[in-house]
C-alpha cells in the first residue's frame, strides 16, 4: 500500500477548511491519510470518518452520551482494516482509501455555531451544530477524492447519527445509495457477510432540509425528524455525480449481548468489504 499523510500545514495548502475547522478546539492536530492499492480498472474509494474523540464541541454532549465517543473513529478503523485486507488477500482492485482524522473539543479556539467553513472544492458549509462534525470532515475527504483522483464509486463508513439507531435499533446499519442496483448488491452481500444493512432513502426532496441561509449547505437538518437522512443527503451534495454508498454504522458501533463479541467495537464492515471484493465483477457491471 502506498501511504500519504497530509498534516495540518498540507491541509492548509489545499484549503481543507472542514477538517481544519472541526479540529480548531483541540491541541491534537488533524490529518488526512490516503492509502492506495493501485491496479488496473475503475477506482473504488473507501472513506471513513475519523473523529478520534467527540465531545460535541461548544454544543457539548450530555456526559452520558460521551462515554463511548472514543469510538467515533469506527468508520476510519473499518476503512483502514479493509485496506489492509484488500492488500493481504491480493485482490486486484483499484482501491483508494481516505481517512480524515480530527478531534472535536471545546475551547476558546473552537469552531462555533454560525461559522462558515469552506471545503477543498470551494463549497461552503454553515455550521448549525458543532456536534454534527463528522459530515464536515467527510466532505473534505470526498472533495479530495474527486479533485485528486477519479472515483467510479465512493463507499463511505461513518458513525454519523444517533437517528440511525432510533430508526433501526442496534441490529443493522443504515444504507444509502444513489442507485437501486448498488442498493440491491449491498443488501445481498450484507446478508452473506453478517454485516447487516437496511436501506433508507437518498431522495432529492430532502435537500431542502439542509438549505443554508449563508452558505451552500447546512450541516444539520432544519427538521428534528429524519436526522439520518439529513446526514446522508449532506454527504451526497459533495459526492454527486459520482456513484455513492453511505453506511451509517452508528447502530453497530458497539457490540450488543447477542453478538457474541467482546464489549466495545464490533469491527463492522470488514467482512462486508471482503464480500464486496469477492463479488467485484457485479460491481463493475453496475458501474
Amino acid at each position: 500500500l502506498k501511504i500519504t499523510v497530509l498534516d495540518e500545514n498540507k491541509l492548509k495548502k489545499i484549503n481543507a477548511g472542514g477538517i481544519l475547522g472541526v479540529s480548531k478546539g483541540s491541541k491534537e492536530k488533524p490529518y488526512l491519510i490516503i492509502l492506495e492499492n493501485t491496479e488496473k480498472g475503475k477506482e473504488i474509494h473507501l472513506i471513513g470518518k475519523g473523529i478520534t474523540f467527540d465531545t460535541g464541541g461548544l454544543q457539548i454532549k450530555p456526559s452520558d452520551y460521551m462515554n463511548e465517543m472514543h469510538l467515533d473513529m469506527s468508520g476510519a478503523a473499518t476503512v483502514l482494516a479493509s485496506s489492509i485486507l484488500v492488500k493481504k488477500l491480493n485482490y486486484k482492485i483499484n482501491f483508494k482509501s481516505l481517512i480524515p482524522l480530527a478531534e472535536n473539543m471545546p475551547s476558546g479556539e473552537s469552531y462555533r455555531p454560525g461559522d462558515i467553513l469552506k471545503t477543498i472544492s470551494g463549497k461552503t458549509i454553515e455550521v448549525g451544530s458543532t456536534d454534527a462534525e463528522g459530515r464536515i470532515i467527510l466532505a473534505d475527504a470526498i472533495d479530495y477524492s474527486k479533485k485528486f483522483f477519479n472515483p467510479s464509486l465512493i463507499v463511505e463508513f461513518s458513525t454519523l447519527t444517533g437517528a440511525s439507531m432510533i430508526a433501526l435499533g442496534n441490529k443493522a446499519n443504515a444504507l444509502f445509495t444513489n442507485k437501486k442496483e448498488l442498493q440491491d448488491f449491498m443488501m445481498k452481500i450484507s446478508e452473506v457477510s453478517g454485516d447487516l444493512l437496511w436501506p433508507l432513502p437518498l431522495w432529492e426532496i430532502y435537500k431542502k432540509d439542509i438549505e443554508a441561509n449563508f452558505a451552500d449547505v447546512l450541516n444539520i437538518g432544519k427538521s428534528k425528524y429524519g436526522g439520518a437522512i439529513h446526514g446522508a443527503i449532506f454527504l451526497w451534495e459533495f459526492a454527486k455525480p459520482v456513484n455513492f454508498i453511505h453506511i451509517d454504522m452508528a447502530p453497530k458501533m458497539t457490540s450488543s449481548e447477542e453478538d457474541g463479541l467482546s464489549k466495545g467495537s464490533t469491527g463492522f464492515g470488514v467482512n462486508l468489504i471482503k464480500e464486496f471484493c469477492e463479488n467485484f465483477q457485479e460491481i463493475e457491471n453496475i458501474l
